[in-house]
């Protein structure tokens, strides 16, 4: 009896993708309200199809690498909080924007306990003004989105996917920044070290606090280090944009870089990051043979 009651209470498999972020998962919403706004969608060509990239981003890599329907609140630009980089115009469109969206198309009821939510954002808050040269950016921008992945647990959100943010000391635009800051570079990576270690100790929080949560963050840092060291081995450019946004130039194969401009990846890049993101998320068979363990468990512990 209690093998059925533990493996009928949820489905075995994850229902749908749902995503909340910035650029680096926006897949049209950005262009699709600058166009209807202004006439104009943002970003245009050589962007492809509304992506910050020349082709599709790891999200919707993850989305068809599990086979699971892409549902995208992700908006360029976008910050941790409500705000979004490009625009004042645009405030409302950053996560806890995202999540309000996303709670008004529930009308109250609950969200998809058998969903998979991925939460990555991050960059745009450190972007803005001099925050990069502040460590207090890291704390703001932590906590912003800890709130944000809380309010969709409460809104009935269960199963969380994270990645940390990735080494904004190693983009092209660092580079630049460099030149006319000394240190920024340095500056970069550790915002990035500092942000990622509140955020990963807030999720471990999380995961001890909140009664049902799964929560799996991933290391960017650490994959996209590895992966450009074994691009660069194999002669691919690691270190320039693709596209010059100054020139307006873009390069003979953007499938040998890893950047397609200052800070967004390629989309070869992107789909490297999105095998790996699938890769790394838990077989729900895992979680489950988990729960079933625990429920022997406690029918042992009955008998005993």
């Amino acid at each position: 009896m209690l093998l059925t009651t533990v493996l009928s209470g949820q489905a075995l498999a994850y229902s749908q993708l749902v995503v909340f972020g910035d650029s680096l998962s926006d897949n049209g919403n950005l262009f699709a309200l600058t166009q209807a706004v202004t006439g104009t969608g943002q970003p245009g060509a050589p962007y492809v199809d509304g992506r910050f990239s020349n082709g599709p981003v790891a999200v919707e890599t993850m989305a068809s690498q599990l086979s699971l329907p892409l549902v995208d609140y992700a908006y360029g630009g976008a910050q941790t909080g409500l705000g979004n980089y490009g625009s004042a115009k645009l405030n409302g469109t950053g996560v806890q924007g995202q999540v309000g969206m996303f709670a008004d198309t529930l009308g109250g009821a609950s969200a998809d306990a058998n969903a998979l939510y991925v939460v990555w954002a991050g960059p745009n808050d450190f972007f803005a003004g001099a925050n990069m040269l502040s460590s207090s950016t890291s704390t703001t921008a932590s906590t912003n989105l800890l709130n944000d992945i809380n309010s969709l647990y409460q809104l009935g959100a269960r199963q969380f996917f994270v990645p940390l943010m990735p080494n904004l000391g190693l983009t092209p635009a660092s580079t630049a920044a460099e030149a006319t800051t000394p240190g920024y570079k340095d500056a970069a990576s550790q915002r990035t070290a500092e942000y990622n270690q509140l955020l990963t100790t807030g999720l471990a929080s999380f995961s001890g606090s909140l009664a049902g949560v799964q929560i799996q963050s991933f290391d960017t840092v650490s994959f996209m280090a590895t992966q450009a060291a074994l691009m660069a081995g194999q002669g691919y450019n690691t270190t320039d944009a693709c596209f010059n946004s100054t020139a307006k130039t873009v390069c003979a194969n953007p499938d040998t870089y890893l950047f397609w401009d200052g800070v967004h990846p390629t989309a070869a890049a992107h789909a490297l990051l999105g095998e790996a993101f699938a890769a790394a998320v838990p077989e729900p068979a895992t979680v489950w043979s988990f729960m079933l363990g625990l429920g022997l468990l406690a029918v042992a512990r009955r008998r005993a």
